[in-house]
């Protein structure tokens, strides 16, 4: 219908360019569309957040197009596109029903964890998303098996050799799963200790995919000792552990260095005058 948009906007799923094929869905509608209406149809709350120019290479793009126009392609783009629009907005309607109940709510222990979650970076829709699906998070015996729950656990895999990795359990809740993931990028992008982690297993010659998911499961053993002890996540806390675990790494080898200096002023022969 329009095979050059997709080469052309690496991402067409934005919200301009939906309702732009949902008024026009095919390259010869556009095509014969004025400009004017092109734009009112791609606006939101009566905005357009589209760049004009790329608009105008996209009717240039509709005019030369390859694609044969088809009428009931077009109307099943249509249905698609409403489809989507109708999960979007039932999403939405959800998330804030999810809101107002945990707000309402008198369960004060859901609400806590909530708030201890979104402490988090990245994870104030995410926290709602998992108290939803694993209500009380101190029913997990252990962080594992929030891991597991959610289906990012580190688990062997036979391929001519065992190999050890993270990898996606299937068992596990993809909803859940997926809104993690997410987070786990946001997290890269804007946590420094989690970027590191992340730099680390790439440069190790992970994927990025596998590189994601081992932070995702670090994020949710993070969210579990957060859940279990009470208290909001500190961004410094990695470097501070760290501080200790070097603090300690050096006194220990500097006792160590002034026993061996002692035991061998204690071997020296004395002097005879």
């Amino acid at each position: 219908m329009f095979p050059e948009l997709e080469s052309f906007q690496s991402n067409i799923f934005i919200k301009s360019l939906m309702n732009l094929l949902y008024n026009f869905p095919s390259a010869r509608k556009i095509a014969t569309t004025n400009k004017k209406q092109l734009i009112d149809a791609m606006k939101i709350d009566n905005q357009l957040y589209f760049d004009e120019n790329k608009l105008d290479q996209i009717i240039e793009l509709s005019k030369n197009s390859i694609a044969s126009g088809n009428d009931a392609h077009e109307l099943a783009l249509q249905k698609r596109i409403e489809l989507l629009f109708k999960l979007e907005s039932d999403q939405k309607l959800f998330k804030e029903k999810l809101k107002e109940t945990l707000n309402n709510s008198s369960n004060d222990v859901i609400k806590n964890q909530v708030e201890l979650i979104q402490s988090l970076d990245g994870f104030n829709e995410t926290a709602l998303n998992i108290v939803a699906e694993t209500g009380d998070i101190n029913r997990f015996y252990s962080a594992s098996a929030l891991v597991a729950f959610v289906g990012i656990d580190p688990r062997t895999e036979e391929s001519g050799q065992m190999k050890k990795g993270w990898f996606i359990n299937r068992k596990g809740n993809r909803y859940l799963r997926k809104a993690v993931y997410i987070a786990a990028i946001v997290a890269i992008q804007n946590n420094e200790y989690f970027k590191n982690y992340y730099m680390k297993l790439r440069t190790r010659g992970k994927s990025h995919t596998v590189a994601v998911l081992a932070v995702a499961g670090k994020l949710l053993r993070i969210i579990y000792s957060l859940v279990k002890s009470g208290k909001k996540y500190d961004p410094n806390y990695h470097y501070k552990l760290q501080n200790q675990e070097m603090s300690v790494h050096n006194n220990y080898t500097a006792k160590k260095i002034k026993k061996r200096n002692s035991n061998l002023n204690k071997q020296q022969p004395l002097l005879s005058t």
